[in-house]
């Protein structure tokens, strides 16, 4: 499995935002979107990952949509390289 390793999200992105995006190029199994802080006032770590039902589409959006601006933040598109065999 391939995982869309995204960072430069802003605070106010959601789930919802990030997925409206790559679906465009194929069906989204999963969106992550990393908390951090405290927890009483959680707040975005500027990171996510996208997983395709696809693992194609992991190349095909990082070539189109590497330094996209969403709401005011630049993404960084790699593929996540952590071992998913236990995913």
């Amino acid at each position: 499995m391939k995982i869309l390793k995204i960072s430069g999200i802003t605070e106010g992105t959601s789930n919802k935002d990030i997925e409206d995006i790559f679906s465009r190029l194929g069906e989204v199994s999963d969106v992550f979107l990393f908390i951090g802080g405290p927890l009483d006032k959680p707040c975005l770590t500027g990171e996510g990952t996208v997983i395709f039902k696809d693992d194609s589409k992991v190349d095909e959006a990082i070539e189109k949509y590497n330094g996209i601006n969403i709401n005011g933040g630049i993404l960084t598109l790699t593929l996540d390289n952590r071992d998913t065999n236990n995913l």
